[in-house]
């Protein structure tokens, strides 16, 4: 997969903004107060697009999982 990265910086703030209001890209571009600029919305598009992108709340949320299932037994 090629990843389309012609705004790094935009994906950097994107990426700030995720942690600083613990949300994901889709409710950050359809948040009705956040005002972001034409830039910023293009590159969380293409972020959405490619679908590797998580958010730390995902990744906080998938730690959790791992560390009950190893908890249960289900993995080693």
């Amino acid at each position: 997969m090629i990843y389309r990265r012609e705004r790094p910086v935009c994906r950097k703030a994107l990426i700030h903004l995720t942690k600083k209001y613990n949300c994901g890209l889709e409710e950050l571009l359809h948040h009705p107060t956040m005002m972001m600029s034409p830039n910023l919305c293009i590159q969380a598009r293409k972020m959405i697009e490619e679908s590797k992108f998580k958010t730390a709340k995902q990744l906080k949320d998938e730690e959790r999982q791992i560390a009950f299932r190893r908890a249960v037994g289900l993995i080693r």
